[in-house]
């Protein structure tokens, strides 16, 4: 497709906000509306639908005639400004949403309320990719598919989050510490910061070439394997639903072990 056309497709969310500050939440969404809805879709009753459906979708009705105000001006808080600098885009009614960290500045509740409102985007047949640091478990585990990026941006795993913790700590033989968020672990590991049990000649450069070789398969045969395992809670991937990692059919262990021996 060429890029000319791609732009009517997709959405970019930049990390920093980019909203009027003396217009409220809705004189934000109907602006960026009239700017980027197409011809056909500019008349005032469709336009107008396209806007509560973001009001709806980003929790933002309650707030619609505050004005966004800056750190000089008091307005919305942090979470609802980036709530509204997604709903710029969310307007175009993109296809692809793609978000350059959505959660930047925030604190937990915030960030997690944030990817609930993208993960049921995705659940209305939006695709929309995200690049996320430090999210909390349940956060991590909103995603359908995580890709986790090593040293010079290379690939150390693409597939399902719950897969990627039993990925490392059964497959590849790194400790998840109890009590501690998974997804901390795995960055750090992607870091060097984590040894590998029983490997004293383990470097983090070699991830890569792991997931090359071996680790692609290794997650494709893995998820044939649970075809048809309806989840309940964490528990399935290995992890409880506070994170902790629980025990895994011992098979299924000797299987991942035998793998990257």
């Amino acid at each position: 497709m060429p890029l000319r056309k791609m732009r009517h497709i997709t959405g970019f969310v930049p990390q920093d906000d980019i909203v009027h500050e003396d217009l409220s939440v809705r004189e934000n969404l109907s602006y960026a509306a009239h700017l980027r809805l197409p011809r056909d879709l500019a008349d005032a009753h469709r336009r107008a639908a396209v806007i509560e459906d973001a009001l709806d979708m980003l929790q933002l009705r309650h707030i619609q005639h505050y004005r966004v105000g800056s750190v000089e001006k008091r307005g919305i808080s942090g979470g609802q400004r980036k709530r509204v600098n997604i709903g710029l885009e969310l307007v175009s009614s993109p296809s692809v949403l793609f978000l350059d960290e959505p959660t930047s500045g925030l604190d937990a509740t915030a960030s997690n309320d944030i990817l609930t409102s993208l993960a049921d985007m995705a659940a209305l047949g939006m695709s929309v990719i995200a690049v996320i640091h430090q999210p909390r478990f349940s956060s991590f585990m909103l995603f359908d598919q995580v890709l986790l990026l090593g040293h010079g941006g290379h690939t150390v795993f693409v597939g399902p989050p719950g897969v990627a913790v039993l990925y490392f700590h059964h497959g590849l033989g790194f400790t998840l510490p109890p009590r501690e968020n998974p997804a901390d672990v795995l960055m750090d590991i992607l870091g060097g910061k984590v040894p590998r049990e029983g490997n004293t000649r383990y470097k983090p450069g070699m991830l890569p070439s792991w997931w090359t070789v071996k680790g692609h398969a290794w997650v494709q045969e893995f998820e044939e394997l649970n075809q048809g395992h309806k989840a309940t809670g964490f528990s399935w991937l290995g992890c409880d639903s506070q994170g902790e990692v629980v025990e895994v059919e011992p098979e299924m262990i000797e299987y991942m072990e035998e793998e990257f021996d």
